[in-house]
């Protein structure tokens, strides 16, 4: 198994999950009023120690880091800027690129600063110039530093949480009206965003982070079941790509498993389902190759900025890993032109409403390598692995 020349192997986070007392943003105050049921805290203390972040990515044997810069630090009020922060995250950025690690720096990654979200936050129009604003100040501070950027994650999946669910801020169940205007918003942000940034560096690689979990039929000889794929497919991840495609230099795509959906649903687990993750989640690395597949039809580079496992005992982890590579070696053998793979996560997190639950990292929060570390970097040391460490995994 071996992939092109300059593959991106790395690992990823996000800075609500492992800065810690992110005490601006809308989640530390939902968090400290009670209406979320786990608290931040300190996180892993990458505010702090994040030099020992950057020491594990070069202890694995990783090239590439993605990372998101926290808004509510950049602009804590309205209009006032922390010179301290941005200083902050271009050191981190230079520290990454004189250990030869490639940045990949996301500008919103889920939480919004405290002022944000008390005028409306992503259903209020005014989000977008004030996104612009943002995003500005971070390209002027770190442009000379970074050429892949994200500008916005898993708009999909925030708007669902925050306004069909209702269990991430600002928790208004049944708010149609806001998850369109979300979606609407974050499309024209990202937009805007993306020309800012070409004009900064013309170089600049600019995507969004969209979570691509496949919908299939429950019951494939079904047809109630295949058109509620087809149709949930189209509104809860087909329309939001398509929208933003002219737009995009690559697409960013977080993958972990895959949806079945049907009806009636049965009351019990269908014949021969898979293993699952710690999170509930089935272990679906095909579901991996049929995404790449389809976003290669788009004729973009295609990144994968986030996959991986939720699995304390570190005893699925490597199988995953070797699988998942498998499928991304097929898709570049069929045409897709896939430029880099980002692991979910580094370090065992703050894993948003699940809180400390569930332990997604290649290290733990004490920055303990775990043994599927090992393995990972010996691929991506490697670009590849050899027959003998392959069959050593499988899934099952």
């Amino acid at each position: 198994m071996s992939f092109p020349d300059g593959f991106l192997w790395g690992a990823a986070t996000a800075a609500h999950q492992i800065e810690g007392n992110n005490v601006h943003s809308d989640w530390w105050q939902a968090e400290q009023t009670g209406r979320l049921p786990h608290p931040s805290g300190s996180a892993c203390d990458s505010w702090n120690r994040w030099r020992d972040d950057i020491r594990l990515l070069s202890e694995i044997g990783l090239n590439a880091y993605r990372l998101s810069i926290e808004w509510a630090r950049v602009e804590p009020y309205a209009g006032r800027f922390d010179r301290v922060a941005l200083d902050r995250y271009r050191a981190q950025l230079e520290a990454l690129r004189r250990a030869g690690i490639e940045p990949l720096v996301t500008l919103h990654h889920f939480t919004n600063p405290r002022w944000l979200a008390e005028r409306g936050g992503w259903s209020n129009p005014d989000v977008v110039p004030r996104f612009v604003e943002y995003a500005g100040r971070v390209i002027d501070q770190v442009k000379d530093l970074v050429r892949w950027w994200v500008t916005i994650n898993e708009p999909s999946i925030l708007a669902f949480k925050s306004y069909i669910e209702g269990a991430w801020p600002p928790q208004e169940p049944g708010n149609l009206r806001g998850y369109v205007r979300l979606l609407r918003h974050a499309a024209r942000g990202h937009v805007r965003v993306s020309r800012l940034l070409r004009r900064a560096r013309p170089d600049a690689m600019v995507s969004m982070a969209f979570a691509i979990w496949p919908l299939q039929a429950l019951r494939p000889w079904s047809p109630i079941d295949q058109a509620m794929a087809f149709v949930g497919d189209w509104l809860w991840q087909g329309r939001v790509i398509r929208r933003t495609l002219p737009a995009l230099d690559w697409i960013g795509l977080n993958y972990y498993s895959r949806t079945l959906v049907g009806w009636p649903r049965p009351s019990t687990t269908p014949p021969g389902s898979r293993e699952r993750t710690d999170f509930g989640w089935e272990i679906y690395p095909e579901g991996l190759y049929a995404v790449l597949r389809r976003l290669g039809r788009f004729k973009k580079p295609v990144l994968i900025t986030e996959n991986g496992i939720a699995d304390a005992d570190d005893d699925q982890r490597p199988a995953y890993i070797v699988a998942h590579a498998r499928q991304m070696q097929r898709a570049i053998e069929d045409g897709v032109d896939l430029r880099g793979y980002m692991h979910w996560s580094l370090l065992d997190n703050f894993e948003w409403a699940e809180g400390y639950e569930q332990h997604f990292g290649l290290a733990t929060r004490d920055r303990v390598l775990r043994p599927s570390a090992r393995l990972y970097g010996r691929i991506a040391r490697a670009n590849g692995a050899a027959d003998d460490l392959l069959g050593t995994f499988s899934v099952t």
